[in-house]
């Protein structure tokens, strides 16, 4: 028999629509307003794509163009490309008009009559068979997936169709049922005969995927099933199998079928994820009562960790907002979940180092083991608590170094304004790093005058999640008390790894204290020595630290950071640089310099430098060579020195108290000595540039010669 068939069509034994979209509605057809057209606006042309009308994620409020999302199945949805790059798409599973599994029923039965109202149909039972186990309850049939995906209600040949003169098949969303009556969407009147009807999966799932048979009747045979565990499975028919060649478990050859055997895929692949594990397919998303079990508790698949207690994710989690991957960084929720047996501990949280973390958890059952990730170390002593930023001193801000400090037991600990740091920080100046919270504590204050954000009475913490949030969260009170009255604060403070400066501070003028200050109040001086050098237009740019604070300690090494003036700049250097500007002039060089506790000058200093082209010296490449067969001794001088500039005249003196001179054009010389001996000749050569260059055997070794049988 043809199968659903558009509203257009209908003429005589109708349904009727309600006037406004349904929830629950049953897939492509009159009862949700979805006509061909909808879909097929040109007979010839593209087709709707899904995901137009598929884009609901809420659960709720469905309607014709506004149906329930499911992401696809793809490698970019999954997140890996394990596989390479590929994706399905719906129609590759589900037939978008008929289903195919009519034949296969969960639920037949015959119904005596029926009573439509109020944008529903009643039908009236007769008498039902369940064929599926797992629909034996009637009051399971209006659900399956979620609430968005309910069984459809189908009696084959109920509704006229005029136009083709026949009877054609009705089918709808069940939106309750009992065990004697059914209630669909729609008003269905003047109906058929026919009395028998079917309850069908609403998924419409092919018969055939990639060529291969697809079974589908029954969850979880339908999806993935293996009636001869452990062996291969021998019929690798499920809709969850066919097309897999290479994944991990359940492929389409038979081989693999022992993952969860017996379970149904979706319970920890859902559909609307693109089939991608979800978070709380082996336990609470996130964990938060003792007991192991889906939605809120411990692991419980593929067996129990022996975990006792949910511990404090409640209060990470739920109360402070804090994501998975904080703390299970390249584990939950990130990467698909691959039955390692692994629990990933890796401490990934803004502002956080990650040198040092460590976490130091119970005995695990003997099937699973921890995987330290990001760096963090895992051990197994069961104190039940780590070493990480969060719940540190926080000094790692500035210092980047992570202090070994445990934090409360993740089972029975709780945190108050001691736990973490002394209250108020007490450590001395530089013991870890700057520090003026003491001085302020004398002087009357309390913690909340300048951490308004974090605690408004010194004592609690009004925003923990903002309290581990890898900065100093410096908010001024509204006011300060002094000469006990109440003045109005005005502070910013800029943070540097030396301490910071408070740039404005209302409470300081009032007391006459310098603003900016920086906290700790601790400051290097420094003086310069600036020399050219050797290239043009190079200088020499050394600092030297005079005074290294009111500590009387040099926190060494030392570096510097130089604006050159030129448009570039460099940081964290040796404080003996040189720089090689591009022209020669006159610039202006701002610097400053800095200790290992990244304690500076108050302020840059700058320095005018001027820079010049360095002309070197003229030279001349020549030589002298002498005949052996005649004594004739030759010198060549070039036509220009090595830089390029003409030579002007050439005196060349031979050392028997004889003199060559040469003007342009620079010719080679010959002289013929009238006796033998050793003879030292003499070069001096003029360029066009007033240079002048004097060559003799010590610079130029051919010049000494030795003249036998002139």
């Amino acid at each position: 028999m043809k199968k659903i068939i558009a509203n257009s069509l209908l003429v005589l034994g109708t349904i009727t629509l309600p006037q406004i979209a349904l929830g629950n509605a049953a897939p492509h057809w009159t009862v949700n307003n979805i006509d061909c057209i909808d879909c097929h606006q040109n007979h010839m042309g593209p087709k709707t794509a899904c995901e137009f009308c598929h884009n609901n994620d809420t659960g709720a409020q469905f309607s014709k163009t506004s149906a329930p999302e499911m992401l696809t199945h793809s490698s970019a949805v999954i997140g890996s490309n394990r596989y390479g790059s590929w994706e399905r798409q719906c129609v590759d599973c589900h037939d978008p008009h008929v289903s195919a599994q009519c034949d296969t029923p969960l639920v037949s039965g015959n119904f005596a009559g029926y009573s439509p109202g109020a944008g529903t149909t009643t039908f009236i039972l007769d008498s039902t068979t369940v064929h599926d186990i797992s629909w034996q309850n009637p009051e399971d049939w209006n659900s399956k997936t979620g609430p968005e995906r309910g069984l459809i209600f189908l009696v084959e040949g109920m509704l006229w169709d005029a136009e083709q003169n026949r009877y054609v098949d009705f089918s709808s969303e069940i939106i309750s049922a009992t065990a004697t009556s059914i209630t669909v969407q729609g008003e269905v009147t003047e109906i058929s005969l026919a009395r028998d009807f079917k309850i069908l999966y609403g998924q419409y799932i092919k018969t055939e995927i990639d060529n291969r048979t697809v079974t589908f009747n029954s969850s979880p045979a339908g999806l993935a099933f293996n009636d001869a565990a452990p062996s291969a499975d021998p019929t690798p028919d499920g809709v969850c199998q066919v097309c897999h060649t290479q994944t991990k478990y359940w492929r389409n050859d038979g081989s693999r079928a022992v993952h969860f055997n017996g379970e149904d895929c979706t319970t920890c692949h859902e559909h609307e994820l693109g089939f991608r594990p979800s978070c709380n397919a082996c336990h609470g998303y996130p964990p938060v009562i003792d007991t192991p079990g889906q939605i809120d508790g411990l692991v419980w698949t593929p067996e129990e960790t022996g975990a006792s207690s949910a511990g404090a994710h409640g209060v990470h989690a739920v109360e402070n907002g804090i994501p998975c991957e904080s703390c299970h960084d390249s584990g939950m929720p990130v990467t698909p979940i691959v039955d390692d047996y692994k629990l990933q501990i890796g401490f990934n949280i803004a502002g956080q180092y990650t040198a040092g973390n460590s976490y130091d958890g119970q005995a695990l059952n003997p099937a699973y083991c921890y995987e330290g990730t990001n760096g963090t170390t895992v051990t197994t002593g069961g104190s039940m608590s780590c070493v990480v930023y969060c719940h540190s001193d926080g000094t790692s801000i500035s210092t980047g170094s992570l202090g070994s400090q445990p934090s409360p037991s993740w089972v029975t600990g709780n945190t108050d304004c001691n736990t973490c740091h002394s209250y108020p920080p007490a450590y001395a100046q530089d013991a870890p790093k700057s520090n003026s919270h003491q001085r302020h504590i004398n002087a009357g204050f309390s913690c909340e005058t300048c951490h308004n954000a974090t605690t408004t009475d010194g004592t609690t913490i009004v925003s923990t999640g903002n309290h581990g949030n890898g900065q100093y969260d410096i908010v001024g009170a509204p006011t300060f008390l002094a000469n006990n009255q109440e003045h109005q604060l005005d502070l910013v403070y800029v943070f540097d790894a030396g301490g910071g400066t408070c740039s404005l501070n209302s409470c300081h003028g009032y007391f006459g204290f310098n603003t900016p200050i920086r906290w700790g109040n601790f400051y290097l001086y420094a003086s310069p020595s600036i020399h050219l050098g050797d290239e043009s237009n190079e200088i020499d740019f050394q600092v030297t630290v005079t005074d290294c604070g009111n500590t009387g300690t040099c926190n060494t090494p030392f570096t510097c950071s130089f604006d050159w003036g030129d448009g570039t700049s460099e940081t964290g250097i040796s404080c003996s640089a040189s720089h090689i500007y591009p022209a020669p002039g006159d610039y202006l060089v701002t610097w400053n310099v800095w200790d290992s506790k990244n304690h500076s000058m108050a302020n840059d200093k700058t320095n005018p430098v001027t820079v010049e082209e360095v002309i070197p010296d003229p030279d001349v490449t020549l030589g002298a060579v002498v005949d052996a067969a005649t004594g004739i001794v030759t010198v060549s001088v070039p036509e220009t020195t090595t830089a390029g500039v003409p030579v002007a005249r050439v005196y060349i003196y031979w050392g028997d108290r004889s003199r060559t001179i040469i003007s342009p054009p620079i010719l080679p010389a010959e002289h013929a000595y009238a006796n033998n001996g050793i003879y030292q000749i003499k070069v001096i050569v003029y360029d066009q540039n007033y240079g002048k260059i004097t060559y003799t055997y010590q610079e130029e070794p051919s010049l000494e010669v030795t003249i036998t049988n002139p």
